[in-house]
């Protein structure tokens, strides 16, 4: 990024250790846990350790807000989550209300990260040549299985090149990007995610150690 110092040549500013927590909808088996674990280990492969970065992924259960919630609550009462700490929370619509919970989030400093209408909606921005005209997740999983040649299994998941990633990065945040113009409610941003915000950040710590 231009007018920023990588952190190994930022001589004059003392980095503060920090830790990101992601409070993740699902258990760890879950495609959404699997694929940023995933993303995590090739970046890690690719560039080594986040120098003073450390990382916390915490499924909170089924897909209610209310489990984020509790679990945010849990770290903070064990005095885990400190100051200079980062909390981003990943989920569904479902049946959750997203213009609350962007609010909740931007009250307390969080990062919100949605999938209208799931997490599945974000697979499907891999592939090329791809027209989605429905917003459920079994459309979703339909148009998935047609894409493998098989069932789609959400524990298992898909995997995905490097540069399927990068193609879903950019489809995903041209989508997101146009609603930011023309709807403000997250409600009603059909079939759009902005899941590609965690990937940006994991390419931000590892390729840029000053995150202040």
């Amino acid at each position: 990024m231009a007018g920023r110092k990588k952190g190994k040549n930022n001589k004059d500013k003392k980095i503060k250790e920090k830790c990101i927590y992601f409070f993740l909808e699902g258990n760890k088996d879950c495609s959404e846990h699997k694929y940023i674990k995933e993303y995590y280990n090739q970046l890690r492969e690719l560039k080594g350790k986040a120098i003073n970065i450390k990382f916390n992924f915490i499924p909170c259960g089924n897909g209610s807000w209310t489990n984020i919630e509790k679990e945010i609550k849990k770290e903070k009462i064990k005095e885990k989550i400190k100051e200079n700490d980062e909390v981003w929370c990943v989920l569904d619509k479902d049946r959750n209300d997203l213009d609350k919970i962007y609010k909740i989030c931007k009250g307390n400093n969080y990062s919100f990260i949605y999938s209208n209408n799931s997490f599945e909606i974000w697979l499907l921005f891999h592939y090329e040549n791809i027209k989605v005209t429905d917003c459920n997740q079994k459309y979703y999983e339909r148009c998935l299985s047609k894409k493998i040649g098989k069932e789609y299994d959400k524990c298992k998941g898909i995997k995905f090149s490097y540069e399927e990633k990068e193609r879903a990065i950019k489809k995903s945040k041209r989508k997101d990007n146009n609603y930011d113009n023309d709807e403000k409610s997250f409600n009603n941003r059909l079939n759009t995610t902005n899941f590609y915000m965690i990937l940006e950040k994991f390419k931000e710590v590892f390729y840029n150690f000053d995150l202040e």
